[in-house]
């Protein structure tokens, strides 16, 4: 089984109306998410030493 690092999506709107579905299947299948290793509504993400964001991805200053 492949794990899922990061979703991620245009807009909040798009973000929200994608994110409750699969929060329901979750629910449906009883299973869990880590809340401690979870971020929602995150402007940007640090991934394999860049930060990405909206507009831009830049290197992660504290890996330099």
């Amino acid at each position: 089984m492949q794990k899922a690092n990061h979703l991620s999506w245009a807009n909040e709107t798009i973000h929200v109306e994608r994110l409750e579905p699969l929060l329901k299947r979750l629910e449906e299948n009883n299973l869990t998410l880590n809340k401690d290793k979870c971020k929602f509504g995150q402007s940007s993400l640090k991934l394999y030493g860049y930060i990405f964001s909206k507009d831009s991805i830049s290197p992660d200053l504290a890996n330099i």
